[in-house]
């Protein structure tokens, strides 16, 4: 389950916390496994994304 599903099926903070932190888990060996520079990415993408409406593609999240 992801972070997104747990919160649509109104599961409580404490199981959406923890599957959030499964994600940033999985992200972050990711990056250590591929050398990637995500401070860098994180960075760039939200200057990027400030040029973007809010919610581009009206998409609820």
């Amino acid at each position: 389950m992801m972070g997104l599903e747990a919160h649509r099926k109104s599961y409580g903070s404490e199981v959406i916390a923890e599957e959030l932190a499964d994600v940033i888990i999985r992200i972050l060996d990711e990056c250590a496994a591929d050398n990637l520079d995500l401070s860098a990415a994180l960075l760039a993408k939200m200057k990027k994304n400030r040029t973007r409406s809010r919610r581009h593609g009206n998409l609820p999240y």
